[in-house]
């Protein structure tokens, strides 16, 4: 007797179909966890997750009506190196929420990291009057303020409102698949490289 591989009872299968229904609606966030200095002041970040990107991140919806799941940097992984799922979470997630707060280079590295593999669905944040690094400075970067001072409950609006706007509009918004957008074959010119971008991966072809 024959068997289909695609018999949904396999449980690599059925794994990996769970798996990729859990990134269509997750929300992985890249942030700063413990304490830090931003500012001049210690930062608790864990406590911001739990008291304001998680209860903001969970009242945010799908333009399927679905509830994004918060998925936070792994903080074992977070200060050593990123293991497979991590990048997955990066790469695949629905939605990427990134704090910029007190300028992380592990969160910049995980933003980069997303902007290289996704063209839309990423959404950052910060506290603070910090001058924003150049690389970013064309991207729009929303404020909120910590839950522990006046105007959390504004902020945790915010966020879920930029949340679903930004899984509603699905607009491009990394920097970096739009300069490789812009990188088309010259027409008349026969072996020139031209780049074939879709929603999931960048390759070249020629």
């Amino acid at each position: 007797m024959s068997h289909d591989k695609s018999n949904k009872s396999d449980p690599c299968t059925g794994h990996e179909a769970s798996r990729i229904e859990d990134l269509e609606r997750t929300c992985f966030v890249i942030m700063p966890f413990g304490r830090k200095e931003v500012d001049g002041r210690e930062v608790d970040f864990t406590a911001i997750y739990k008291q304001l990107f998680e209860p903001a991140i969970n009242a945010a919806r799908t333009p399927e009506g679905e509830a994004l799941i918060p998925k936070p940097t792994d903080m074992e992984a977070f200060s050593g190196s990123i293991n497979q799922d991590m990048f997955e979470y990066i790469m695949y997630s629905r939605v990427a929420f990134a704090d910029i707060s007190g300028f992380n280079p592990n969160v910049f590295y995980e933003i980069g990291a997303r902007h290289a593999t996704q063209e839309a669905g990423t959404v950052i944040f910060r506290q603070g009057r910090q001058s924003i690094p150049f690389d970013i400075a064309t991207i729009k970067v929303f404020e909120y303020c910590d839950p522990t001072i006046p105007g959390a409950d504004e902020s945790r609006d915010l966020i879920t409102r930029v949340l679903t706007d930004t899984l509603k509009r699905n607009r491009l918004d990394s920097p970096v698949r739009l300069a490789l957008r812009s990188q088309c074959r010259p027409p008349g010119i026969p072996g020139e490289r031209g780049l074939i971008l879709d929603s999931r991966s960048a390759k070249a072809v020629s």
